[in-house]
């Protein structure tokens, strides 16, 4: 994410506060979303990489956001922003969970 922190400062700047942010969730939504999709290891990594171009763009807009929508809370949302990606993330269907282990063994992986 480091690497993208950089670049995902122009976006912010080109596209503004608001824009950047959409385009960074979308960016997270996206790249979980279709870590499974591919038949390899290139796409889950490409989705993992695009995952974290997401986050590298959202977390510089975070601030101004919160400092523009609620002055005076601006640790409380940054918290329930923080946490929401974190449980995002880590939560999975337990549908999800079966699909992928039947799907690894049947592959003999």
């Amino acid at each position: 994410m480091a690497i993208v922190a950089v670049p995902g400062s122009l976006v912010i700047v080109s596209l503004g506060a608001r824009r950047a942010m959409v385009v960074g969730l979308l960016a997270i939504a996206v790249g979980p979303a279709a870590r499974g999709a591919g038949p390899g290891m290139v796409t889950l990594s490409a989705m993992t990489v695009l995952m974290g171009v997401g986050v590298a763009v959202c977390q510089p807009v975070l601030p101004t956001l919160t400092g523009e929508w609620l002055p005076g809370q601006v640790a409380r949302a940054t918290a329930v922003y923080s946490n929401g990606l974190l449980v995002g993330a880590t939560a999975r269907p337990p549908s999800r969970v079966r699909w992928s282990a039947r799907r690894s063994t049947a592959a003999g992986r």
